[in-house]
């Protein structure tokens, strides 16, 4: 969202982005996954600390940072 990372516990269980999930085909390979966004209400719950992250496998992680946790709910998605 804004570029700005949250971490959502139990993003993929929310109604709207569970159906869009269970739409793709078992065992398809992760690269053939069409892409989706899903606008969501948001709420932050509260900050993690010291969370290190990285995006590809074969990439350095990240300097420990603060990031924001978070619930959703009213998800709508495109895609």
């Amino acid at each position: 969202m804004d570029r700005h990372l949250y971490l959502i516990p139990g993003l993929f269980l929310e109604p709207a982005i569970a159906k869009r999930f269970q739409a793709e085909p078992p065992n398809k390979p992760r690269e053939q996954l069409k892409r989706f966004t899903a606008n969501c209400q948001i709420k932050v719950i509260g900050k993690l600390t010291g969370v290190r992250t990285r995006w590809l496998a074969n990439t350095a992680w990240s300097n420990p940072e603060d990031i924001d946790v978070a619930t959703v709910s009213a998800c709508k998605v495109e895609g």
